[in-house]
């Protein structure tokens, strides 16, 4: 699922939040219809188990002649509710499934794809969400999360639904007692002595109505020396008029009393009737209705912040730069103030999601997000525009400002190493520079139109700039120097857009320039080349795949450019700091070639091509089957190669000692299976 499309879902969900109503069965059905609209689903439902038969309280698209009330034993939906798991139910295939035969529906609508979550309500699970598909469908990890939540909210709604209706059972049973005189009835004179008692009074106090006449009201029920403070039946005393009021008691139980003069038929006040209502349950129900509508209040409000929030980066996100953009561009115009936006792209940021996957690609992005934020000032917006795209809005800045801005955020980001200790990347930016009045724009949008044009600018020649409009009308400013491996790249990119120039021969090209820095090495590359090529034929890996490992091959000490001479050609033994720095020439290389396009499917080859079977390797310590069969290939073709070759700290191996050596490091260094099969081409070789 993309970017813009998670956006969306979360927007609807607010909106179906927002249109809710006391009625929480209606409640429900939006939520089942939007669950269904949002899973592009053929039917959706939600069935909630009443003993033992399985009812649709929620649907969406279901047939006319669907039942909504069934036997539970044998649906898909008794079984995720039985099973009560928290996780979401995915099933394929289901006519090759036994519901095919045990749900009715499943083989009456020809259902292919079930994926269900089960409702828990009350303390135990009673429900089941559910899409169904005529089709094979696979949900994505979003949409399993928008399932997940789909199911807490009508979760909360049943809640809700359960928690009204025993506050209205509650009031139905209090009103029957009234009606048949079981609340707590006694009668009292003005002293607070009570004359008379009904049976309910005295069973809620644990006596008999006898051993209660007699009595101070006060006294008998609390234990206490005075009336309670504000007692109804004081105050009906005193001013002759019904009094009513809500007390708790020391036992924390919670009564509605109520005060009743009673009068002789010339008006004189014989005496007060309390009548007390036990209405603890009602207010502990009206208290978790409560704080379930907080809850859903605090979901709406979280709702609302993830509608305007990168989930990945925690940075605003396009839709709220849309909002703010035009706010902030209106109130410069108002006041002739100054704004400025800076455009951020990250150079050949799809090579980091090649090379080291698309986990570490988004660590580096939410580590660059970061940054970005300390960078700015406090009352900048920092933007995940899309991807690898970020927006800077500066408020009050003109155009020399945030030019010196954008510098100053390149040259930190040069110095920055993103990733991990395993993973170590280095980013570098294209950016570009719009202010307003100086840019002469006349709405919001135009803000980001120019940065585009700028940024294609920059892209064209080789990025990692910061740029303005002014450079658009002279494209020399563009043009920058970059030293050493970063002249190779500037170099390899324009051999692979020359137009009658194939991948092959580019490649030719970029090994034949390691040979100029290192002899050993070019010549080295022919014939590991060679190796690999009868190894990848043996194992009758597909055309395609060999073709990659031939070239992989001639590529794979490319990162050597970057090791001085004096390592490469050094005649005695390394030493640790020495060695540490001709480790890192696998990364160099993907580092040189990572701009094009064309040569991505190699990175991973030449990045592991000396990681080791038995994970002892480098860079990443991989462990058999975690490396790509190429990088194997070409790992064992390398070594036997060097083995047999005069080095400039030793002289050339006889093929009987490398033999050897290979057969000895077979399952522990060197895959065994390929280990073998080389053995049997140098074999074949010599007879």
């Amino acid at each position: 699922m993309d970017y813009q499309a998670t956006e969306n879902h979360f927007l609807k969900l607010h909106e179906c939040f927002l249109s809710f109503g006391p009625d929480t069965r209606e409640n429900i059905n939006h939520l089942v219809s939007l669950c269904g609209e949002l899973m592009g689903a053929t039917c959706a439902l939600y069935n909630r188990l009443d003993n033992d038969m399985l009812c649709s309280i929620g649907t969406w698209n279901a047939p006319v002649d669907c039942s909504l009330a069934d036997k539970a034993q044998g649906h898909i939906c008794y079984d995720v509710i039985k099973n009560a798991l928290d996780d979401i139910i995915f099933i394929r295939h289901l006519q090759s499934t036994p519901y095919a035969n045990s749900d009715v529906n499943v083989k009456k609508y020809g259902l292919q794809t079930y994926i269900g979550c089960a409702v828990k309500f009350d303390g135990k699970y009673r429900g089941a969400l559910c899409v169904v598909y005529q089709k094979d469908f696979v949900p994505t990890t979003e949409q399993e999360k928008l399932m997940e939540f789909m199911a807490s909210a009508i979760s909360v709604e049943e809640e809700r639904s359960m928690a009204k209706e025993a506050l209205k059972k509650s009031l139905q049973e209090k009103g029957l007692i009234l009606d048949n005189m079981l609340e707590l009835v006694t009668y009292q004179d003005g002293a607070n002595k009570i004359i008379l008692a009904n049976k309910s009074t005295a069973d809620s106090f644990n006596t008999t109505p006898e051993l209660l006449e007699g009595k101070i009201c006060f006294k008998a029920f609390h234990n206490i020396d005075k009336p309670c403070e504000n007692c109804p039946v004081v105050r009906a005393w005193k001013t002759g008029n019904v009094e009513e009021e809500e007390m708790v008691a020391p036992d924390k139980r919670v009564w509605v009393i109520r005060g009743i003069p009673l009068k002789d038929s010339a008006g004189n006040l014989k005496g007060i009737l309390e009548v007390a209502r036990n209405i603890t349950e009602s207010r502990m129900t009206e208290k978790k209705l409560g704080l379930l509508n907080r809850e859903l209040l605090k979901s709406n409000k979280k709702l609302k912040t993830l509608v305007i929030k990168d989930p990945q980066t925690g940075l605003y996100n396009h839709k709220y730069f849309k909002e703010i953009m035009e706010s902030e561009f209106y109130r410069a115009k108002r006041y002739h103030q100054l704004l400025s936006l800076i455009s951020i792209d990250v150079d050949y940021f799809r090579s980091v999601n090649d090379a080291y996957g698309y986990k570490v690609g988004d660590m580096v992005l939410k580590q660059l997000a970061r940054k970005l934020k300390k960078l700015v000032r406090i009352h900048d917006y920092v933007i995940r525009f899309g991807g690898e795209e970020f927006v800077v809005i500066l408020p009050g800045n003109d155009k020399k400002s945030a030019l010196e801005l954008a510098q100053r955020i390149g040259n930190s980001i040069k110095l920055y190493t993103f990733g991990d200790k395993k993973n170590e990347i280095r980013l570098r930016l294209s950016m570009a520079v719009v202010s307003y009045p100086e840019d002469e724009l006349s709405r919001g949008s135009e803000f980001i139109e120019t940065a585009e044009r700028i940024l294609n600018k920059v892209k064209e020649h080789g990025g990692d700039k910061a740029c303005s409009v002014a450079d658009l009308k002279d494209d020399k400013s563009l043009s920058h120097k970059i030293m050493s491996v970063k002249n190779l790249k500037q170099k390899l990119t324009k051999l692979t857009k020359k137009a009658n120039q194939s991948s092959i021969e580019s490649i030719f090209a970029f090994a034949k320039t390691i040979e100029l820095k290192d002899h050993y090495t070019g010549n080295h590359v022919e014939r590991t080349v060679y190796y690999a090529n009868r190894i990848s034929k043996r194992l009758k890996l597909p055309p395609e795949d060999i073709k990659l490992i031939e070239q992989a091959s001639m590529l794979h000490d490319l990162g050597k450019i970057g090791i001085s001479e004096k390592i490469l050609l050094k005649k005695g033994s390394l030493t640790r700091k020495e060695y540490e720095k001709i480790k890192a020439h696998p990364r160099i290389g993907v580092d040189i070639i990572r701009p094009i396009q064309s040569f991505h499917n190699l990175l991973p080859l030449i990045l592991y091509h000396h990681e080791r079977w038995d994970g002892k390797g480098y860079p990443f310590g991989l462990k058999g089957k975690e490396i790509p069969i190429g990088a194997r290939i070409i790992a064992i073709s390398d070594v036997y190669e060097a083995l047999i070759s005069d080095r400039p700290y030793r002289k050339a191996l006889s093929k009987k000692q490398a033999l050897k050596i290979i057969k000895e490091n077979s399952g522990t260094q060197f895959d065994p299976k390929i280990a073998d099969v080389l053995l049997d081409v140098l074999k074949e070789k010599k007879d």
